[in-house]
């Protein structure tokens, strides 16, 4: 990742179009997993995955779509504790 990043700046003309795509696909992956472990509910894998990307040298676009995807996986983090805190309270009930 670090090395990519490093071809990107150091890369001039068609080399650094290459550099640039590649680092671009790395980002749409990297973001597609913490988006893809969010809807499946692996918030402890998604949600320090979006800090990650957000530390990264990653082309703006990517790192605004982290920051949106990162905020609603935080909500469905939190709807999910809220539903579990109703059925553990439902339970103590019965």
């Amino acid at each position: 990742m670090r090395l990519l990043l490093g071809l990107t700046e150091r890369c001039q003309g068609h080399e650094a179009k290459d550099a640039q795509f590649l680092l671009e696909r790395l980002a749409t992956l990297h973001l597609a997993k913490a988006t893809r472990d969010c809807r499946v509910k692996d918030f402890a894998e998604a949600l320090p995955e979006f800090q990650e990307i957000s530390t990264l040298a990653y082309p703006e676009k990517f790192l605004l779509a982290a920051k949106d995807e990162a905020v609603w996986c935080r909500l469905d983090s939190a709807r999910a504790m809220e539903a579990d805190d109703w059925l553990l309270e439902e339970a103590l009930e019965q």
